[in-house]
């Protein structure tokens, strides 16, 4: 039996209005309620991550010029998704030059009206560190799991105990600067 051309898989996914992809969402909510662990928790870690997906000779909606590091100056997007468990809970699309203020924002915003839970600690990576991210955070009461660079640390003159360093890995080590203390 041949496989389907790729013109037949192209109208299929044509096919799909913006009620049928909520209907899927909904459809994959449902399943995640039942059958996931991340809707069952009683301390939730959301961790959020962003990518960026760039987009070769083609014009889409949304799709602009911006943060694009492996395709500098190619139009893009950034697709932003928060994970409980290792289960995506939340995601969303943006246009190329937007910031990580509105993923964070917007991911938990969608994560809380999911999940009975509140987040307690959220996992972010370090385009995430910003003053008023930070203060969106200590708003809203979360502990928060961040790497950042050691010369931005030290640039805030905290007092670090040189013994209290742990090293994880050849590479790493780790320090719990109690922030805020």
């Amino acid at each position: 039996m041949p496989l389907p051309q790729q013109a037949t898989a192209h109208r299929f996914l044509n096919e799909f209005q913006l009620w049928r992809i909520r209907q899927l969402e909904n459809v994959a909510d449902e399943l995640a309620k039942t059958f996931g662990e991340a809707f069952r928790q009683d301390i939730v870690v959301l961790d959020i991550d962003s990518t960026t997906h760039s987009l070769e000779s083609r014009k889409r909606q949304k799709a602009v010029v911006g943060y694009n590091k492996k395709n500098p100056g190619k139009p893009c997007y950034q697709w932003s998704v928060g994970f409980i468990r290792g289960e995506a809970v939340a995601h969303k699309l943006y246009a190329g030059n937007t910031t990580c203020k509105n993923h964070l924002k917007d991911t938990l915003e969608m994560v809380t009206e999911k999940i009975p839970q509140p987040v307690s600690i959220v996992r972010l990576d370090g385009g995430y560190l910003s003053a008023e991210l930070l203060d969106f955070i200590a708003e809203k009461n979360l502990s928060v799991i961040m790497g950042a660079r050691y010369d931005w640390v030290m640039a805030q003159k905290p007092e670090i105990d040189p013994q209290k360093w742990i090293r994880h890995d050849e590479k790493t080590q780790i320090y719990d600067l109690k922030w805020p203390g």
